[in-house]
């Protein structure tokens, strides 16, 4: 729990929200945060307070994640029902009808996504660790340390074995994921574990996972493929630690074909892994703040 924080539900597309904020509303577009697998709000929860000095800030439960909603099926996890989702949430929290929107991991995907097709509502728009989701499959062919790399990506297509995976030996592989983060300027403690362990022990709290076997299920079909001009028109940071286990950095040296000309910001923290706003978070606050001021 963050201390003094708002806990509330958004009602959108037929599904709920849980949406978390801090800091005051004021005439300036808010902060969203959008977090990617196997994490939900908490995953911001060194970051937010940073940056509620400065704006209101607000994560959310993704659908499939903790207290949000969990749909059945996995046609109801694809991108094009990702984004509609983020889109409605800016529309009740924003006051000016955008926000400032930050993503990391498949936050990141959407987020990149989001900016492309409906860049009314993206005031800056600030990436941590991933690339845009057609980038990542065109380059599983392309570079072979990223098909290596992601090698959980094909494990995911299997219906129920990724979830009893994750759940055998009381979730002993997200476990050892989270101690594997390496923390430099905090401490993770037995209490942040077991807040993710709560998490993802709920009623279908795997549901994640359809996040992959429905952008899978869509590029093998062709469907949602964006446009190749479909670029991202706001202003763009990209905040990325090179010691990334999942994500190759060859991927960023393609995020200019992403974004229009001039408008792309990349900054490298060498030695910090993927999750990098756990990892260093008043260092990527400092670069929020200052990117968007």
């Amino acid at each position: 729990m963050l201390e003094n924080a708002k806990y509330e539900f958004l009602d959108i597309n037929n599904i709920k929200i849980h949406a978390v904020s801090l800091g005051h509303e004021n005439s300036k577009s808010p902060i969203l945060l959008l977090h990617g697998f196997p994490e939900f709000y908490y995953s911001f929860r060194y970051l937010m307070p940073l940056l509620a000095k400065e704006r209101k800030v607000i994560a959310i439960d993704q659908r499939g994640y903790n207290k949000s909603s969990k749909p059945k099926k996995v046609k109801n996890y694809n991108l094009g029902l990702l984004m509609k989702d983020v889109v409605e949430v800016i529309k009740q929290i924003s006051p000016t009808n955008d926000v400032i929107l930050v993503g990391h991991d498949w936050g990141g995907a959407i987020a990149w996504h989001v900016a492309r097709y409906y860049p009314q509502y993206i005031d800056r728009l600030i990436i941590l660790n991933c690339p845009p989701v057609d980038l990542l499959l065109r380059s599983l062919l392309k570079i072979p340390q990223q098909f290596l790399k992601s090698y959980y990506i094909f494990m995911f297509q299997l219906p129920l074995i990724p979830e009893m995976l994750f759940k055998a030996k009381n979730y002993v592989v997200l476990r050892r994921l989270l101690k594997a983060i390496r923390y430099r300027e905090t401490q993770q403690t037995q209490k942040d574990i077991e807040e993710y362990i709560k998490c993802f022990n709920r009623s279908r709290g795997m549901s994640g996972i359809n996040y992959y076997r429905a952008a899978f299920r869509d590029a093998i079909l062709g469907r949602a493929k964006p446009k190749p001009d479909l670029k991202v028109k706001c202003l763009t940071l990209v905040l990325w630690g090179t010691k990334d286990l999942a994500l190759h950095i060859r991927l960023t040296y393609h995020f200019h074909e992403y974004v229009e000309e001039n408008k792309l910001k990349i900054k490298y923290f060498p030695g910090v892994g993927h999750f990098i706003q756990q990892e260093i978070p008043s260092k990527v606050a400092e670069n929020i703040l200052n990117f968007i001021k």
